[in-house]
């Protein structure tokens, strides 16, 4: 049990030295601009739109790796999986993540065309 839980604070500790950095110079940067209120929204809108397209891209990636067609895609006729088939896998997932995030930044200023350029 004793061997668990040190493992477990050190994962812990691990986490949080390894967030710590990029953490702080968040914070730092906050202090330093003092940004308004408009600014806050658009940072809150801009992480939200990370987050909507982090979603898409999981739910895309589960899709795409979970349907059966896609191993025998993937894997050829030989069912092994060589360094080229890996290689060429990655790169579809790859043009998945990038395609979701261009298809949710184009929303994105879709919506924001119409609100406020309007007439």
């Amino acid at each position: 049990m004793k061997i668990f839980l040190n493992s477990n604070l050190r994962a812990i500790w691990d986490f949080i030295r390894r967030h710590a950095v990029w953490i702080l110079i968040a914070v730092v940067g906050f202090y330093i601009a003092y940004p308004n209120k408009q600014e806050i929204q658009t940072i809150a809108m801009l992480l939200r739109a990370e987050a909507l397209a982090l979603v898409l891209s999981g739910l895309a990636l589960f899709a795409y790796t979970k349907i059966p067609f896609t191993k025998k895609f993937s894997y050829g006729d030989d069912d092994k999986l060589s360094s080229v088939e890996a290689h060429a896998f990655s790169r579809v997932i790859a043009a998945v993540f990038l395609g979701v995030h261009l298809l949710v930044a184009i929303y994105y200023l879709a919506v924001y065309i119409t609100q406020f350029n309007a007439p």
